[in-house]
This record gives structure tokens, C-alpha cells and sequence, in this order.
């Protein structure tokens, strides 16, 4: 789900609409828009990562529908947010994530460490990097098209604070590093982030032109930023807490989490496959090729992506979804191939959501937010159908909301309004 930005043509009407659910029940206010600021509290900001779920939403589901010290399950953790929002109102966490980028962001997201440590830190990689400058040449990983994404002195500069980061012996401390470097390396990068900062691809020739950032500097900012949300985290973490980040296919879920273990799921899984929707993969390469984050296998990570395989559903049994097999129907009849591929998401999604009925524990709940999205220039409820999938595997339907994303920049984007599903096992 997008971060947003404050849209105030909308926000008396939401904050009417945050009275109340679609059936009219309990009282929801993480229905109206939320500034940045708001949306980049503790450590929500430390990294740029595509499809975030609002920390609010998060967090009032956590509170209403758990009790302290329960264990908060996301299998699609991405880059941790509900596992922050579990961690600092006592709950414990489990996040599941393919991506490896996702996997680092979220234990430094999750991870407590003194700032004075992480600061020290900073004056010797700042001091040590620049002295490599003027007596060496830095060891520049292999990045496909370096400098079509990077200028040459900027990639130089940033290769010097990365051989430098690699050398910290405490692994929390580098990983934080890691991180706040992968941070920097977007913001200095000739990436266009004008459009759509999620989707990689370079400024244009009167856009470089003017393109001359300060490597050094923007590291100093970047880590004294993160510096001090971690900071922020350690006051608001609850003691006797704690969340694992752990790598795995959430189609396999009872091979990583027990059955019936967790007590609540709070998950944003992806709106459709990578290929048409949101390409998590390529988003992380640069950073993946950087950090040497399994950038040899960036193949298999797409391929391993919901609807990564492609599947024909004429020749396969169909979904246990009414609203989904019609859609597919009116899809084919435009594109053969656009009706396999959305068929194919939503073939492992089913296997995902099994998956999390077997984990999750009796009368716990199971929240998934999706937005809709279009395939063909047709309309794929996505709500809808999640939620038909999920009362098939066995979950009840306790309530659905709507809510409308506010993220201007995106305006361009199909996807209009969120659904978030409050479903219940019995």
C-alpha cells in the first residue's frame, strides 16, 4: 500500500467515513489520510520501499484484535512495518518475506541500538572513506550498467563507504549500515524518482545535467535520520518483546511457522504478479547488486514471485471464486495471456491463504489489506475475490472496509482504494 500525503479535498468526508465501517460496526479511524510525517514515525522512514502498508492501519488492527504478548504473524512482511507496530504495542512478531532486501530492512527496522554506538560509527566510516579517497581506488561491485544508474564520482564515493561499512565486526550494527548505505545509494543514484519512485528507471539527459549530489553528505543525513528513529523505536519498544524476520515462501508457511501458533495476521500481500503490477524484484536490484544481497539469483527470485510461473487456467481447475472466474472470462477474450497471468497470481495466492489458515490459531483473526487493480483495461476485484478464497479455505468474513489512497504522485496508478478484510477462524 502506497504512503501517503495529506489530500484535504477528501479529508472531511473520510473522517465522516472513520466513524464507521461499511456495515456499520465497530469504529475505525485509520480510515482518513495521514500526513508523511505521520506515516514515517519510529522507523517507518528509514528506508524508500514500495507498497508499505500505513503504519495506522497496522496498528489498530494489532490493538483491537490481539492482546499483549500475542505473536502478530506477516508472511508478506516486506520491509517490516507491521512487524514495528507490533513490537512497540507489545506484541511479538514473525515476518516472512522472499525478497532479500525486505528481509535486511526489516531486522534493522525491528533491531534496538544505542545511538551514541551507531554515531561513533559514523565519524569513523566518514574519516576512514574519505582518507581511501585520496590513496586508493575502491573496489566497485559488479553492477550491470553502473553508469547508466550512477554518475562515475558518485559510484567511486560509494564504493569507498561501502568497503568501509564491510569491515564493522558487530552484524546489527553493519546490517544498520547496510541499510542507511542502500538508503543512500537511491538518493544519489540517476534514478527518476519524479513519477514513480518504486519503478527504476534513469533521469532524463536535462535531469542529469543538473544531477551533481553530495555522496558524503547524503550519508550523514541519511544516518543520523535513521540513527535517531532507531533511537525513537528503543523508547516505544515494549519489553519482553521481540520479532523474527525470517526468509520464506509464504506458499510453504507450516515449513517456517507451526500450526495453529500465531495468534493474529496482519499482512498487505502483492496486488498481482511482479510483471504487471508492483516488481518488488526490480525495485531491490540495485541495492541487491550493491549489498551482494543474493544478486545472483534475481531470476529466481521473480520467478519464485506469486503468478512467477505461468499457468493456463483453461486447462486447470478453476478457483473457488465466482467473481474471479468471470473476470477471467472477459480477460481472455482480450488477451489469452493477461487472463494466464492473472490466473496464475491467484492460483498461489490460494495455496499462500491455506497456508495461513493452518497457522493461524482458532477464533484468531486474519486481516489482508489488497487494493484492486485492472489487467486488459479491465477491472480485477481483488477484495472480492480474497475474500471468497479465504471463506473457502475455511475463514469467516467478519468485515470489509474501503479505503481511498491519497499518494498524488502516484495519481497515474490503477489501483484507487484499498480493501481491508477482517476474516476469522473458526
Amino acid at each position: 500500500m502506497w504512503l501517503e500525503l495529506n489530500d484535504l479535498e477528501d479529508t472531511e468526508l473520510n473522517l465522516k467515513r472513520a466513524q464507521m465501517t461499511l456495515e456499520g460496526g465497530s469504529t475505525w479511524t485509520f480510515l482518513r489520510p495521514f500526513s508523511v510525517k505521520e506515516a514515517h514515525q519510529l522507523t517507518h522512514g528509514l528506508h524508500l520501499y514500495p507498497a508499505k502498508m500505513v503504519p495506522q492501519i497496522a496498528r489498530e488492527l494489532i490493538n483491537k484484535l490481539s492482546d499483549p504478548f500475542d505473536t502478530v504473524l506477516d508472511p508478506f512482511c516486506g520491509s517490516g512495518g507491521v512487524l514495528v507496530e507490533s513490537i512497540v504495542n507489545g506484541r511479538n512478531a514473525v515476518g516472512v518475506d522472499i525478497n532479500d532486501l525486505a528481509l535486511l530492512l526489516a531486522r534493522v527496522k525491528t533491531t534496538v541500538l544505542p545511538r551514541n554506538q551507531l554515531l561513533n560509527f559514523l565519524r569513523k566510516i566518514m574519516h576512514e572513506a574519505k582518507r581511501d579517497i585520496r590513496l586508493s581506488k575502491p573496489q566497485i561491485p559488479h553492477v550491470p550498467n553502473l553508469y547508466h544508474w550512477f554518475k562515475p564520482s558518485v559510484a567511486q564515493e560509494l564504493a569507498f563507504i561501502k568497503d568501509v561499512i564491510d569491515e564493522i565486526d558487530d552484524e546489527r550494527v553493519r546490517e544498520f549500515y547496510l541499510a542507511s548505505f542502500s538508503a543512500t545509494m537511491y538518493a544519489v543514484s540517476n534514478i527518476r524518482k519524479a513519477d514513480n519512485p518504486y519503478f527504476t528507471r534513469a533521469k532524463r539527459a536535462n535531469e542529469l545535467k543538473s544531477h551533481n549530489p553530495n555522496v558524503f553528505e547524503n550519508f550523514r543525513r541519511i544516518v543520523v535520520r535513521n540513527s535517531a528513529a532507531i533511537s525513537a523505536l528503543g523508547e516505544a519498544k515494549k519489553k519482553d518483546v521481540s520479532a523474527d524476520v525470517l526468509k520464506g515462501d509464504a506458499r510453504n508457511l507450516m515449513s517456517i511457522v507451526k500450526r495453529e501458533a500465531v495468534d493474529l495476521i496482519v499482512t498487505s500481500p502483492p496486488y498481482g504478479e511482479e510483471k504487471n503490477t508492483m516488481d518488488y524484484t526490480r525495485f531491490a536490484k540495485l541495492s541487491l547488486y550493491w549489498l551482494g544481497l543474493n544478486q545472483d539469483n534475481l531470476r529466481e527470485t521473480k520467478k519464485n514471485s506469486l503468478g512467477g510461473i505461468p499457468r493456463n487456467y483453461g486447462k486447470e481447475e478453476d478457483l473457488p471464486s465466482q467473481t474471479l472466474m468471470k473476470i477471467l472470462k472477459e480477460i481472455e477474450l482480450k488477451s489469452k495471456m493477461r487472463a494466464n497471468e492473472v490466473f496464475s497470481f491467484f492460483a498461489d495466492f490460494f495455496e499462500c491463504l491455506k497456508q495461513m489458515y493452518e497457522v493461524v490459531k482458532k477464533e484468531a483473526y486474519c486481516c489482508i489489506v489488497i487494493g484492486d487493480r485492472t489487467a486488459g483495461g479491465l477491472l480485477v476485484q481483488n477484495g472480492d475475490i480474497s475474500r471468497e478464497l479465504c471463506e473457502y479455505v475455511g475463514f469467516q468474513s467478519i468485515e470489509t472496509l474501503k479505503r481511498k489512497m491519497y499518494m498524488k504522485a502516484l495519481r497515474s496508478n490503477v489501483i484507487a482504494s484499498d480493501n481491508i478484510l477482517i476474516m476469522k477462524r473458526n
